[in-house]
């Protein structure tokens, strides 16, 4: 089972913070440094290695796509927040302006 599966089925609906990943990692690397009793061997062929490795740089990859992601979302958020002030106030000057319109035929007739 890799760290993948794992995680999913020890987390299946929430995301793992960056710590819970660190102590993974540091765990990993204790029991990918030690020793098979039985052949005095790594317990690991490079090509499993290789493929961990890959799986490390792809989650990498991918919590920095997430925190991209809720940046943008922050950003996006700010711009809305933005053009809905800007409509309300263009409104309001658009209400004051129809007022003006109608009031200034009649202050205009009362001077003439």
């Amino acid at each position: 089972m890799n760290l993948e599966n794992l995680l999913e089925n020890v987390f299946p609906h929430q995301e793992v913070n960056q710590s819970a990943l660190e102590d993974l990692e540091i765990s990993r690397f204790v029991s990918k440094n030690t020793v098979d009793e039985e052949s005095n061997g790594p317990k690991r062929v490079a090509g499993e290695e290789m493929a961990e490795k890959a799986l490390e740089r792809r989650k990498k990859r991918m919590i920095k796509n997430r925190e991209s992601a809720a940046r943008s979302r922050i950003r996006k958020q700010a711009y809305t927040s933005e053009l809905e002030n800007i409509i309300l106030r263009l409104e309001e000057e658009n209400e004051r302006l129809k007022k003006e319109k109608v009031m200034r035929p009649i202050v205009l007739n009362k001077i003439y």
